[in-house]
């Protein structure tokens, strides 16, 4: 899920700020929903274990932006452009992005929180927790 070389600092010191369209909103299960945006500068930089800040871009409430966990980093040609942030829809915040569709804006920044390398491995075994 990264590109960044393996002396890069897994912490977050220079987050990208911007302001992207919708690419999809599905509903995966019940008050389940994963959005994909297209952010290429963000998608680089982002390590396991970060986050993203998020806001419905142009709204007064609710006012400030949500942490939400990026599933996934997708790539075409082998380079990260768009991001994948799987949410429940719990309050105000995430019931409005629930409605929203494709071509809608969201202001995002990020990554953010100390992420960490991922270790080159011939086996991987993943432990999570969340929805």
């Amino acid at each position: 899920m990264t590109t960044q070389p393996a002396k890069t600092p897994a912490y977050a010191d220079h987050p990208w700020q911007g302001t992207v369209p919708i690419d999809e909103n599905v509903e995966l299960a019940k008050d389940t929903f994963r959005v994909r945006f297209r952010a290429p500068d963000l998608a680089r930089r982002v390590l396991p274990g970060q986050f993203v800040m998020m806001r419905l871009s142009g709204m007064l409430d609710p006012l400030l932006g949500r942490p939400l966990a990026v599933y996934d980093v997708l790539g075409e040609a082998g380079e990260p452009s768009m991001l994948d942030v799987v949410y429940l829809t719990v309050g105000r915040m995430t019931g409005k992005l629930a409605s929203l569709r494709p071509g809608a804006m969201l202001d995002v920044w990020g990554p953010l929180g100390n992420g960490f390398p991922p270790e080159t491995a011939e086996h991987l075994v993943m432990v999570a927790g969340g929805i």
